[in-house]
Formats: structure tokens, sequence, C-alpha cells
């Protein structure tokens, strides 16, 4: 999936197209600012998983494993990455988001969900930080569809 959105970002930053292009601000601020927004579109675009009943049925397949470990985290329909995909392309591309930004967005996005659904916690105030997911018998309902994205973006804003 990375492949896709770091193209992208190859091309946008080649035509100088997007918002971030215009804002002429320091790089870390132009890269502070697309990984925040990039997760703002995943947190959203999760939330709509779970409240179109058409997304829903697709979404249903990373909540069907009844053993929640690592792999949980990577477990979605075909279709889901498909459009998760085409959004995180058109969002790079409207944004102007730089190959790096992207990059590091899709390694923080990655690894916080790999350990979000690892099944690991960690005790006291890192844990409200870090967002151990305690809720394994929520995450394999299927009543999940009425319990929408929960703590779902990298950062607890």
């Amino acid at each position: 999936m990375a492949s896709g959105a770091l193209g992208a970002a190859v091309l946008a930053g080649q035509g100088g197209v997007g918002l971030i292009h215009q804002l002429n601000g320091p790089w870390w601020i132009e890269i502070l600012l697309a990984i925040v927004l990039l997760d703002l579109v995943v947190y959203f675009q999760h939330v709509l998983m779970h409240a179109v009943p058409i997304f829903w049925r697709l979404h249903m397949v990373h909540h069907s494993d009844m053993d929640f470990d690592v792999t949980t985290g990577v477990r979605f329909h075909p279709l889901e990455i498909a459009l998760s995909m085409f959004i995180k392309i058109g969002v790079v591309i409207l944004l102007g988001a730089s190959p790096t930004a992207v990059l590091m967005f899709e390694i923080l996005l990655n690894a916080t969900a790999m350990f979000n659904h690892s099944n690991v916690c960690i005790p006291g105030s890192v844990d409200r930080i870090l967002r151990c997911d305690r809720g394994h018998p929520r995450h394999a309902s299927h009543s999940s569809f009425r319990h929408p994205a929960r703590d779902q973006s990298q950062f607890r804003i």
C-alpha cells in the first residue's frame, strides 16, 4: 500500500501539486502537517467503515479474527485495501505530501496497527498514550458496527 502513496507523493512533488506546496513553510512543519492530516483521514475512513453498512461488510473481515494478535492489524478485505489506497493516494496528491512524510506516516501507521492489535498491555500512564487495546471481545464482536472507531487514529489529540 505504501508504494502507491509514495509514488503519488513523488509525482505531486515533481509537479508542485498540493496544498502543502503552497505554504512554503519549514520542511519539518510540512512533514508534521502531512502526518497529522493523513492520520485524521485514516481516522475518519475507519469511522465510515463502521458507520456505513456496505463498508462495514468489508471491514468485518478485520473484526472476524477471533485470536486478536498482531496479524489482526493487517487482516483486511482486498476491496477495503484497494479503497484505502485510493483514498490515501487522493489525499497525498491533494495535500502534496512529501515522500518523506508519506514514508514516515506509513511506518507510524503500520507500527501502531501492529502494536494496538498485539494483545500487549503496558500498565499506567504509558498505556494511556500508547493505547493498549483491551477490547478483544468487543473487537471480535459483530456488534462493533454499533461502536464506531474509538481511538483508531495514531495520536490521541
